[in-house]
């Protein structure tokens, strides 16, 4: 369920911003790249998860010239570990 909702908000996010887009435009030819975190339990299921970054990355790759990475972190460790990775600079577009 944790699954499609991540694949919703992120389909919906590609749609808020490719909105505009028009498909006469020439391919982009740089792909910028998205980190997005993806929050899961202790030894919680990722199965499946490559299989959703790429299609995901199917279509904003052409649309918008972006590809998405996820960043897995323990749910239970997220709120250590944003502040870290913000005061380290990472790139972390989306929590």
């Amino acid at each position: 369920m944790k699954r499609v909702a991540v694949v919703l908000a992120v389909c919906l996010l590609l749609a808020a911003v490719t909105a505009g887009c028009v498909s006469e435009n020439p391919p982009v030819e740089e792909v910028e790249r998205i980190v997005m975190t993806y929050q899961t339990m202790s030894g919680g299921n990722t199965a499946g998860l490559d299989e959703v970054r790429e299609a995901i990355n199917a279509i904003s790759r052409e649309a918008i010239g972006v590809e998405v990475e996820f960043q897995l972190v323990d749910a239970l460790e997220a709120p250590a570990e944003y502040p870290v990775w913000l005061s380290q600079r990472e790139q972390i577009d989306l929590m």
